[in-house]
């Protein structure tokens, strides 16, 4: 039996000639692409509305004629350029210790079901005085201590804080400091767009994306060069 979200993929396709993805996230339907128009785009969303009435239907898609800077308004977007040198530490030599600290630490987390992050140079920038500011901290991930702002009048942090947030945490880790990504959260779900030299950078960016507090999910769109 098909699932809700590949019933609508195919509906959109056979009814619309619509070739867009549909994920099930965390008890909402995304659909993310590219239409020709936003009358394609609303049937889309009504489509799925109708044909999965119990689920949160989040309408992702983008329209073709629309570029994303006329979106500004309604959609917090950014690009990640960092614009410092690269003044990373060079990493020191490991112990013996060190080294089996590590897996130790690796087959405990795969045990409880737990990402693993492992050891990584912090990620540093010029400050005052000549100094060096490391970016991210020395905790696992750089938002282990911070707090994201929330939105006046919400509990919950907003949209445009997400989106800062998502980026800072992407230029302060090592793994993806340098990464050309388009970054943008709407509804709590940061969608991650650009292109980046190989998968396993694609997966970094969704592993770091994800570890921000308050991001529901996290749409990973990008391309990898050369395919």
């Amino acid at each position: 039996m098909l699932s809700d979200a590949a019933r609508i993929a195919r509906a959109l396709a056979d009814q619309f000639d619509i070739q867009v993805q549909v994920k099930e996230i965390n008890g909402l339907i995304l659909l993310t692409g590219t239409v020709n128009s936003l009358e394609e785009r609303e049937a889309a969303g009504r489509l799925a509305s109708t044909l999965a009435p119990g689920w949160s239907i989040e309408n992702g898609l983008d329209v073709a004629e629309i570029r994303p800077e006329d979106l500004a308004e309604s959609v917090a977007s950014d690009v990640l350029e960092p614009d410092f040198p690269d003044l990373s530490v060079q990493p020191d030599l490991k112990s013996a210790v060190a080294d089996r600290q590590e897996e130790h630490e690796y087959e405990r987390a795969s045990r409880a079901g737990m990402s693993f992050f492992p050891p990584t140079d912090p990620v540093v920038a010029p400050a005052q005085l000549g100094e060096l500011e490391v970016l991210g901290g020395f905790a696992a991930t750089s938002l282990d201590d911070a707090e994201v702002e929330r939105s006046e009048g919400d509990t919950l942090p907003g949209d445009e804080a997400l989106t800062d947030a998502v980026r800072r945490e992407l230029r302060a880790d090592a793994s993806t400091t340098d990464l050309p990504i388009r970054i943008f959260v709407r509804r709590g779900i940061a969608h991650l767009r650009g292109t980046v030299p190989s998968l396993e950078d694609a997966e970094n960016a969704e592993a770091v994306a994800s570890s921000v507090p308050g991001v529901r999910a996290v749409s990973e769109e990008l391309r990898i060069a050369g395919l």
